[in-house]
């Protein structure tokens, strides 16, 4: 293999494992977030909602 292509390779897996960094942070923010809403004086009915957390979920 030429070492342009191992290069192109090492760049590919390096920017795929920042993209899984990435998205592992982004879930454990919104489990966090998730926790920290319901924890707050808010109405219920808004946050306690299925539909309201599919939207979430729908959007990220």
């Amino acid at each position: 293999m030429c070492t342009h292509c191992v290069h192109s390779v090492a760049l590919f897996e390096k920017g795929y494992q920042q993209i899984a960094l990435l998205m592992f942070y982004q879930m454990k923010f919104l489990i966090w977030f998730k926790e920290n809403t319901i924890h707050l004086q808010h109405p219920p009915s808004f946050f306690g909602s299925k539909t309201w957390f599919n939207t979430v979920q729908f959007v990220t």
